[in-house]
């Protein structure tokens, strides 16, 4: 067994709620009033339904095969062919965890360690994350609860604290435009909702009787209900300029001030980001790094942690020149590919394992699929 630890159906929720989050807040906001205007705070709704898909395509791969990842089921539905489809899963999560640690390097660059070298940053945070993850899944998880109740706390005094520059009115009209545009918003923030397939390697190590399909739909819920709200602050705060900045929650969190007293709110946000995207990069280098050993056949996966590290070091100081390049791509053909690996290839497989009447064993790992179905 490769992983020893378990985990809660809530804090299998959490975790994959504050990933979802972790670059949705950031540069998604610009995408979706780019598209849909100020019909942006909608584009959550549409994105949650690509997002609860994912989810229960994951769910009901490990009800077939309790016990087991995605990347263990590949080889057991296709055999030598599956071995080549789990490479595909590792390598495109290995790229998409590169572009995450490349928008938080970007990020940190532009607006607060100018002179400091990327690679300086971005090593910072993704040695963390490793150390995290050679923790195991249960320090992963806990360490996020912890986190979780501050960063609510903070997130709460500075929501209040923004109300003095709300402009409700900035929201009207609502579809002024049409529901494509709504739809064609909603692209960029669905594919980070896809990652909630990422449950495909949780669910194995929820603990039995703990409900993962209620809790994952909390998840989905709960992060369309939050970036509802990120959506219409920036709306209420910055109106029709949201398209303008590239990070347009950070720019509306700076415009606060309260009588020239309370000033630099967004060193707050900044506080609150940097937890988020430390879940977000823990939790995709914890499914590479196990997917990783479970690929290459090995007894434990934390060796390969520090390893792997350096692996996305490299990656993301080469995947993109630069944050505007990345921002197209998000904006173009990520929807797709994203889609691509973590909705059509894992329906597929579920579907060719149904109609082959293939099924894992009840394993140990297994144990939450009696109690869920």
């Amino acid at each position: 067994m490769v992983e020893k630890g378990r985990i809660s159906g809530g804090q299998m929720a959490l975790l994959l709620f504050v990933s979802t989050l972790g670059i949705t807040v950031a540069t998604i906001p610009y995408l979706a009033a780019k598209w849909a205007k100020q019909d942006m705070w909608l584009t959550p709704v549409p994105a949650a339904v690509s997002g609860l898909v994912a989810f229960f395509i994951a769910y009901f791969l490990h009800r077939r095969f309790p016990g087991e990842t995605v990347i263990q089921c590949c080889p057991r539905i296709f055999g030598w062919f599956g071995k080549v489809i789990a490479l595909v899963f590792l390598v495109t999560y290995i790229h998409a965890n590169s572009l995450v640690i490349r928008i938080y390097a970007d990020f940190v660059n532009g607006v607060f360690l100018r002179e400091t070298p990327q690679v300086v940053v971005m090593g910072g945070m993704v040695l963390l994350c490793a150390a995290a993850v050679r923790g195991g899944l249960e320090t992963v998880a806990r360490a996020t609860q912890f986190l979780a109740l501050l960063t609510a706390g903070i997130l709460g005094v500075v929501t209040l604290l923004s109300m003095p520059e709300w402009e409700m009115g900035n929201v009207l009209p609502i579809l002024e435009h049409d529901l494509i545009s709504v739809a064609r918003g909603a692209a960029a923030p669905a594919s980070w909702f896809n990652d909630f397939f990422l449950a495909a390697f949780l669910l194995p190590f929820v603990r039995k009787g703990d409900h993962a399909a209620r809790w994952g739909v909390v998840g989905v819920v709960g992060s369309m209900l939050v970036l509802m709200l990120f959506h219409l602050i920036i709306l209420f705060i910055v109106g029709n300029q949201s398209n303008k900045f590239l990070f347009p929650l950070f720019e509306a969190f700076r415009l606060i001030s309260l009588s020239g007293f309370l000033e630099h709110v967004d060193a707050f946000l900044l506080a609150i980001w940097l937890f988020i995207i430390f879940v977000k990069i823990s939790l995709m280098h914890y499914t590479i790094v196990l997917g990783a050993a479970q690929w290459l056949g090995l007894s434990d996966y934390k060796p390969l942690s520090l390893p792997i590290a350096l692996i996305l070091i490299a990656v993301a100081g080469w995947t993109v020149p630069n944050l505007t390049n990345l921002n197209q791509f998000f904006d173009g053909e990520f929807f797709v590919y994203n889609s691509l690996v973590q909705i059509v290839i894992p329906l597929a497989l579920l579907a060719v394992a149904a109609i082959r009447g293939q099924k894992g064993k009840r394993g140990e790992e297994g144990g939450s699929w009696e109690r869920d179905r």
